[in-house]
């Protein structure tokens, strides 16, 4: 074989070579082109809370995750987690809201000076009687707080989420079968997350 002959066979098997690296890199932003559209994010603002986009658009999930299952199709994990965000999402809101409900009775007793919060006494004076007065203060800040942290909490479940429905996909694109869920208690705890 003469110097042009193998000169030409060597461009030959480098074009070769060329192409099929090529075409493993086109696959390659294909598949990222395919995770980027169909990934979820997590944004989060000041004055819209958390937001989740996909492919560039606002997912609605609503307040309660009420509509989650559908975001989160194809994901036993992710779905798993939607759970604990529902559980504690609709807890917090209710254990919240009762909290509210007593401060403001509370309020309204005051400024109506209701017999169960104010007395009045011989020379006309009122004053508010401090032991049911601080019982429903006490009880209605606490109510709050805590309905507040679980409504707080709820969204580390909903981070999971993410996550795992984003695992999942990759693992969806790539040619595998996806996670299995992996159910985590809804506790409260000092130590870690929710």
């Amino acid at each position: 074989m003469n110097a042009a002959r193998r000169f030409q066979a060597v461009l030959a098997v480098c074009a070769a070579l060329g192409l099929s690296h090529g075409a493993a890199r086109a696959d390659e932003g294909d598949a990222l082109t395919r995770y980027r559209h169909k990934a979820i994010e997590m944004r989060f603002s000041v004055w819209n809370g958390i937001e989740l986009v996909q492919g560039g658009e606002p997912v609605e999930i609503g307040f309660f995750g009420d509509r989650a299952d559908t975001a989160f199709a194809g994901s036993p994990a992710a779905l798993d987690a939607v759970e604990g965000f529902k559980g504690l999402r609709i807890g917090g809101f209710a254990v919240w809201s009762a909290g509210l409900a007593v401060l403001v009775t509370e309020m309204i007793l005051l400024t109506t000076e209701s017999d169960l919060l104010v007395e009045t006494d011989q020379y006309d004076r009122t004053e508010v009687k401090s032991g049911p007065f601080t019982v429903m203060l006490v009880a209605g800040a606490t109510l709050g707080i805590t309905g507040g942290v679980m409504l707080q909490g709820a969204n580390g479940y909903l981070n999971d989420a993410v996550d795992a429905f984003n695992e999942d996909l990759a693992r969806r694109i790539s040619g595998r079968t996806a996670s299995t869920p992996t159910p985590r208690p809804v506790v409260l705890s000092w130590r870690g997350a929710f």
